[in-house]
């Protein structure tokens, strides 16, 4: 019986979920209990399920969200062919530097200032979080992909987002055990952003290159 309960409610939840946006937060585990009558148990399955096919995402304390099948599916592909090919870090922040590269460069053809305001608040944010290189990161993350917004091409947006997912924790790692970092990479982030501004691209591929040299002499050592 209670398997049946499971195989329907999941039917059901699915159908819930596909109308949600993306980012978007599931009804809470009481909700869900008293709107279809199954206990919390079967809910927790259920959810649980969800989150294993990549559906959603659980956060503790916070609830579930939905989030995008696609990119999960291509990050667990992606991980696993790194992990098949031994690929180091080192090789994954090197292929980010070439497309980070010509994302900089399609920005400074194509940011508007609405971009340019989505931007500089984002830096402002981490200039206020120098001192919790979690949150700094966080703000960090947020800047790179905005940038690939800008260049109007879903595919930049699409990668970075993947590269990031599969070096954000040792990346962060960095910023910890060398805060120091935190406050050179603001200058260049701030250089960067005035250089795509001016339609510099000397000084962009001049700063990208400080950026990511500075990243890859920390993880040589």
């Amino acid at each position: 019986m209670a398997e049946y309960l499971s195989e329907r409610l999941s039917k059901i939840l699915e159908k819930e979920i596909k109308a949600i946006p993306v980012g978007g937060k599931l009804p809470s585990e009481r909700t869900l209990v008293a709107r279809y009558g199954a206990s919390r148990n079967i809910i927790r399955e259920v959810l649980k399920s969800f989150a294993e096919r990549g559906i959603i995402e659980i956060i503790p304390g916070k609830g579930a969200r939905v989030v995008d099948f696609t990119k999960q599916k291509f990050t667990q592909n992606l991980e696993k062919i790194i992990e098949k090919n031994k690929t180091s870090i080192k090789d994954i922040v090197e292929v980010r530097e070439s497309l980070e590269i010509q994302v900089f460069l399609k920005a400074m053809e194509r940011a508007t200032e609405e971009d340019y305001e989505v931007l500089r608040s984002l830096i402002d944010k981490m200039d206020g979080a120098k001192g919790d290189p979690e949150l700094y990161n966080k703000y960090d993350i947020e800047f790179h992909l905005a940038l690939a917004d800008t260049t109007k091409n879903k595919m930049y947006s699409f990668l970075i987002y993947n590269l990031y997912e599969l070096t954000d924790k040792q990346l962060f790692l960095i910023t910890k055990i060398n805060p120091e970092m935190m406050k050179s990479a603001q200058l260049e982030h701030k250089g960067i952003l005035e250089a795509i501004k001016n339609h510099d691209a000397k000084r962009i591929l001049e700063l990208a290159h400080v950026h990511f040299t500075d990243i890859l002499t920390i993880l040589s050592k």
